[in-house]
């Protein structure tokens, strides 16, 4: 940790010849949002529909205005191509009406992107509505035609929160009008599959993380197949196309038209060209992939432990909004906590807070404590260092409720364990 010290009105130096600080910034002037220099999917010839939610200038609101501000509700995505070809909201209507779409800011460095964030979160956020993803009126994804299309997301986590279908895998691209998915991703496993449930079928990649940002490029050329690079780095080459000779069709970006179809994912960017690229033009469009984070994301969670503060602070959900901010100024793509009240689980006890227990027995509490004397630590009374003293049964029971055959907490989960938050105050303040 380098910490940096200056006096009021006087630069900040780095060492004695680098500023890290000039001036302050201006009343009113804009913060930098992506220091990405280009090249951009324009720069290639012959671009049919290219949507950016990454700046928020790419997306219009409610009312067909550029959107301004990040959490606004948004209508379309704009195609910067010039063929005015807008990507929409899109779920089904044999569903209930499903969560906003919104424009969600610094969801990739200091870009953002597209979702439908639920309201009603528990313990993992962002919790992305099962019923959402984005439509294009149609474009050609057949045999016979030549094409390129790309895309890029960002999975905060699995498929959660559906009927009966959160195991099943995840539709990234998916072909309307003919029924077909192009593209998908495990929601359990860790594969990325392209024609998924064809005899063209083909794994892209077998090492899918749980939350990812990945950008895929897709280029049919006919008579020789489909190619694929994933991240940059060519993946598969002359693949069959299994549709039609001609599929030019509705085409949706992360659902498949089933009820809770949606991929839960977040929209960044996608680029469409009807033709296919040259192996050049692939490059260029590799070297686009440069403004985004790409590959395995972290997240982050609170592990709260403690006494009855502890248990008003979760009790508020306070530990979400604070796992949510950590996450945002970090860059995480997903937030979530760790914390259960004891009497929760039994046989054996497993929490992480408890009421009335001092953090050890080093002195008498302002009350008793509970059941067994139970505390965190156990001072043995011989003056020996706090660090080697042992654990007592609140000990225990949070390595319970972390660990070991009986464990609540999916290891999975433990690994994204980042902060501690300990209220364990009103005793031990009186020691």
């Amino acid at each position: 940790m380098t910490l940096l010290l200056t006096a009021p009105a006087a630069p900040l130096f780095t060492d004695a010849t680098s500023r890290a600080l000039v001036a302050a910034l201006a009343a009113g002037a804009a913060p930098v949002s992506n220091v990405f220099s280009g090249p951009y999917p324009s720069d290639i010839s012959g671009l049919s529909g290219w949507w950016d939610a990454g700046l928020r200038s790419g997306l219009l609101d409610e009312n067909g205005s550029p959107v301004v501000a990040a959490n606004t509700v948004v209508r379309s995505v704009v195609d910067k191509s010039g063929n005015d070809v807008a990507l929409a909201p899109y779920h089904i209507a044999a569903d209930t009406t499903p969560a906003a779409t919104l424009a969600v800011a610094r969801l990739n460095g200091f870009l953002g992107g597209l979702g439908a964030p639920r309201a009603s979160i528990v313990t993992y956020g962002p919790s992305l509505d099962p019923d959402w993803g984005l439509q294009h009126r149609g474009f050609e994804l057949g045999a016979d035609a030549a094409w390129t299309r790309y895309l890029v997301w960002s999975r905060p986590n699995p498929r959660r929160g559906t009927y009966y279908v959160d195991a099943s895998p995840i539709p990234l691209l998916h072909a309307a009008s003919s029924g077909a998915t192009i593209l998908q991703a495990d929601s359990v496993g860790f594969d990325l599959t392209l024609f998924p449930g064809t005899a063209s079928a083909i794994v892209l990649s077998n090492a899918l993380t749980r939350r990812h940002s990945h950008a895929v490029i897709l280029r049919n050329m006919p008579g020789e197949g489909v190619d694929a690079w994933l991240d940059g780095v060519r993946v598969a080459s002359g693949v069959d196309n299994p549709l039609a000779a001609s599929a030019d069709g509705q085409v949706l970006y992360f659902h498949d038209g089933s009820i809770q179809g949606s991929a839960q994912c977040w929209f960044h960017e996608a680029a469409n060209w009807e033709r296919a690229l040259s192996d050049t033009e692939i490059a260029t469009l590799v070297a686009a992939q440069g403004r985004w984070v790409l590959g395995a994301r972290r997240g982050v969670s609170l592990l709260v432990m403690g006494q009855s503060n502890a248990a008003w602070f979760v009790n508020a959900g306070a530990q979400m909004a604070m796992a949510q901010g950590i996450a945002w100024y970090l860059g995480a793509a997903a937030y979530e906590s760790a914390a259960v009240v004891s009497g929760t689980y039994h046989s054996p006890e497993r929490y992480s807070i408890i009421s009335g227990h001092p953090i050890s027995n080093s002195s008498p509490p302002l009350f008793a404590p509970g059941i067994g004397n139970g505390t965190f630590l156990t001072n043995p009374g011989d003056g020996s260092d706090p660090s080697s003293w042992s654990g007592g049964p609140d000990f225990t029971a949070l390595t319970d409720y972390l660990t070991g055959g009986s464990a609540i907490v999916p290891a999975v989960d433990e690994a994204d364990i980042a902060f501690l938050v300990s209220p364990w105050s009103e005793q031990d303040s009186t020691m």
